[in-house]
């Protein structure tokens, strides 16, 4: 999604089993590590073994990123929280971890609706529904275990936000 969706940005896949002198993925080039991107970093999508996601969050504070989303999974609530403090120490919000649908449903047009779901795959499944009923969609975020960011902070953003106009949240809990 952030190839081939509305992000405008450049993207830098970090792949430390490509060796030093890099690769690619997919039609991307590719770095051994996050110290190697050049340019700033605002934000990492951490898809790692659950072992080796303190140690990528480290290094994506180094690089003076401001945001984390962790795709991984089989964290329990209390290694979920201990990933959210780590990266508020590293000045970092997360997102996760686990259970989300980041990249993996593409947005339907662009509109003024703004969905939330704690359900990567109801999540998916309204995004899919919105597309059959021609409903724009302005954002969309997979929350997943909420160990930082959670729906208030969410219910902020898109009270700042121009383009939305409707909310949708799906809530497992509060």
């Amino acid at each position: 999604t952030l190839i081939f969706g509305r992000f405008q940005g450049p993207v830098f896949p970090v792949n430390g089993a490509i060796g030093r002198e890099g690769g690619t993925v997919g039609p991307l080039l590719a770095y051994p590590g996050l110290e190697s991107v050049p340019g700033p970093v605002d934000l990492v999508v951490v898809a790692v073994p659950k072992e080796r996601v303190p140690e990528a969050l480290e290094a994506a504070g180094r690089r003076g990123a401001r945001g984390a989303i962790v795709l991984t999974t089989g964290f329990t609530p209390k290694e979920a929280q201990a990933l959210a403090d780590k990266a508020r120490r590293l000045g970092m919000r997360l997102l996760g971890p686990g259970r989300l649908a980041a990249g993996l449903a593409p947005l339907p047009k662009e509109g003024v609706l703004a969905i939330s779901s704690q359900s990567g795959t109801l999540g998916r499944a309204v995004l899919a529904f919105a597309e059959e009923m021609g409903l724009g969609v302005a954002s969309f975020v997979s929350l997943g275990a909420k160990a930082d960011i959670s729906s208030n902070d969410l219910l902020q953003f898109w009270e700042e936000d121009e383009r939305t106009r409707v909310i949708l949240l799906y809530l497992e809990h509060f």
